[in-house]
């Protein structure tokens, strides 16, 4: 009589079958696992880069001692970039993500040449008129379409993310404005 499952298998052969089994799904769940500790990390880095363009973006423009000109701070898109050529995230499940990414990217490049440019007028001769009327270009609309991908990005992280990364609205870096050392920088 046949009996079913491993019940037929001495003890030796049951613990050779479960062995291969295990080393079986180990293959199968391996590769997976080494994918997301470093997706985790990536999405805690995009973090805390948008906790420093925060930051940058709240700061004022950094003036010469004798007030002749102006340095505005850039904003950082280094771990996005890294993040949208990484591979790490895949169309269908990180899409809202990968479009929000796209979008930041765009718009702080944007808005990193607006300020090269401002900067180099400030250089320049030209009348305070144009200079004023040049830097109320990235006050208004540009403005504007910054902060709605700034907050899209910020959220998309928070809203989507919060349990893959350990980074949630809560988190140290966006309420306290600090980061996991507590030093702020």
């Amino acid at each position: 009589m046949r009996q079913e499952g491993f019940g037929y298998l001495d003890r030796p052969q049951r613990v050779t079958v479960c062995a291969l089994s295990a080393a079986a799904l180990g293959l199968v769940v391996e590769p997976q696992l080494q994918l997301r500790e470093p997706r985790r990390g990536l999405l805690r880095d995009l973090a805390h880069e948008l906790v420093r363009n925060r930051q940058v973006l709240e700061a004022p423009p950094l003036q010469s001692r004798d007030g002749t000109y102006v340095t505005y701070p850039r904003v950082s898109t280094t771990v996005v970039g890294t993040a949208l050529s990484s591979g790490m995230f895949s169309a269908g499940k990180d899409d809202r993500l990968i479009k929000d990414l796209h979008g930041w990217h765009e718009v702080a490049a944007e808005l990193n040449r607006g300020l090269g440019i401002l900067e180099r007028e400030t250089f320049s001769a030209l009348p305070e008129t144009r200079r004023v009327a040049k830097r109320g270009v990235l006050r208004g609309e540009g403005a504007l379409k910054i902060r709605r991908q700034f907050q899209a990005l910020h959220d998309c992280l928070i809203e989507d993310y919060a349990v893959e990364s350990g980074v949630t609205a809560d988190t140290l870096i966006f309420v306290g404005g600090k980061d996991e050392d507590g030093d702020g920088g």
